[in-house]
């Protein structure tokens, strides 16, 4: 895989516009992964998936995934193909887990 940098010196001064971007994560506790593209957010925490325009639902409310499934599917596909392309997830990869701790996000 090639590494990608690219100099937001241009645009933290506001001599640039800022580019538009997919951005991707995945976390092995409670199986969590998500993408996001523009205003659009694909996530995916413990078997459950949504989709959230984070713009419109910046709390991330309100779950579109039924709404606008050409947008669902169209991340959840992204983020499978970026993920085929990581390393996989092996016993010795360990991570936090929140709600082993006692501490439970308010929204999922």
């Amino acid at each position: 895989m090639r590494a990608m940098a690219k100099n937001l010196l241009p645009v933290l001064l506001g001599q640039e516009p800022a580019r538009a971007r997919r951005l991707f994560w995945r976390y092995k506790a409670s199986d969590k992964a998500a993408v996001r593209d523009g205003s659009w957010k694909y996530l995916r925490l413990g078997g459950r998936e949504y989709l959230f325009d984070v713009v419109k639902d910046p709390r991330e409310r309100a779950n579109l995934a039924k709404r606008n499934p050409e947008v669902f599917a169209r991340l959840q596909t992204a983020f499978a193909e970026w993920n085929a392309s990581m390393l996989p997830y092996t016993d010795a990869v360990r991570s936090h887990n929140v709600e082993a701790s006692g501490i439970t996000p308010d929204r999922y």
